[in-house]
């Protein structure tokens, strides 16, 4: 009698060991541990540009060396640079314009950064209290390298499959965020509708003057000027930078330099809200956007008002 036969893993349908106890098998577990081993990054010698192809093999990130080291971008250094607008992307042609082109992914980087965190820190934490280990630090490469730690344990224990699959979903739906394909539509949001009982939080994207955006993955639709609104309430409540301020800003057509942001906080008129590490290790002092763009706003209000009036006097 084959008593490996007997079950199958309940991710993939492959035969599991039944006399091992095996809850899933080992191909499911390696495809985890592969994308856990890409979100940090990678130092290599061989190579003076890194080209880190997508998933259709047609999609290149691209960073030049430095000092003569090669720093292959990993999924966090990755998210963090696309959430501060500075990633570049394109196809691998030796002259392709694209892939000196701007992500216009931000607010979908910063979603993807945010929900990957929670969601390996919300398995990280409940593994560690069945196994009464200490948890680690809420810092993607951090968890990335305690949950590798933690396959061997998990493929043999009965809530295995259900961790490695949601662990497995978080890190692939945060890599698409990556690895969108170079064209002219623009991230509106996630979807939020609820099918069969379940909500899709798939990405949606949209031509810059489509009034819907529809939702690849459940087919819903959805109107883009609510989806703008919903997008802006939710990046006002985020801490920033004064550069990723400025950044943000920008884009909602609000142009203000890091430097008067600085100056706002030297006057008193911007108070700090807390701090975060930069990619140096350094503490940098983050804002409610909310805040900052109330300021600049009115500061190009007074601009405004100024500028009339100059032209105004040099009329009369």
């Amino acid at each position: 009698m084959n008593l490996s036969a007997a079950l199958t893993c309940p991710l993939c349908e492959r035969p599991l060991d039944e006399l091992l106890g095996e809850t899933v098998c080992g191909v499911c577990v390696a495809r985890l541990r592969g994308l856990l081993w890409g979100i940090p990054d990678e130092v290599s010698q061989e190579r003076r540009v890194v080209e880190v192809r997508g998933a259709r093999g047609d999609v290149v990130v691209r960073r030049r060396a430095v000092d003569g080291e090669v720093v292959v971008p990993g999924l966090a250094s990755s998210l963090e640079a696309a959430a501060r607008g500075e990633l570049r992307f394109g196809d691998v042609g030796p002259v392709s314009r694209s892939a000196d082109a701007r992500l216009p992914l931000v607010p979908s980087a910063v979603f993807a950064r945010d929900e990957l965190v929670r969601v390996l820190a919300e398995q990280a934490r409940a593994i560690a209290e069945v196994r009464a280990h200490p948890r680690p630090r809420r810092d993607l490469c951090a968890l990335a390298e305690w949950l590798l730690g933690q396959l061997g344990w998990l493929a043999f224990n009965d809530d295995g499959p259900r961790r490695v699959q949601v662990l497995t979903e978080a890190v692939v739906m945060a890599r698409a965020v990556i690895e969108h394909p170079h064209d002219d539509r623009a991230y509106r949001g996630r979807c939020a509708a609820v099918v069969d009982g379940e909500e899709c939080t798939a990405p949606l994207y949209a031509k810059p003057t489509a009034p819907t955006a529809t939702c690849r993955r459940c087919g819903a639709e959805h109107d883009v000027s609510t989806q703008r609104d919903r997008l802006l309430a939710e990046a006002r409540e985020r801490r920033v930078t004064a550069t990723q301020a400025a950044l943000a800003l920008q884009g909602m057509g609000v142009p203000v330099m890091p430097s008067t942001v600085r100056s706002w906080v030297h006057r008193g008129a911007l108070v700090a809200q807390g701090s975060a590490r930069s990619t140096t290790g350094s503490r940098t002092p983050v804002y409610r956007l909310g805040d900052v763009e109330q300021l600049a706003r009115r500061r190009a209000q007074d601009l405004a008002r100024h500028a009339a009036r100059f032209a105004g006097s040099r009329d009369a």
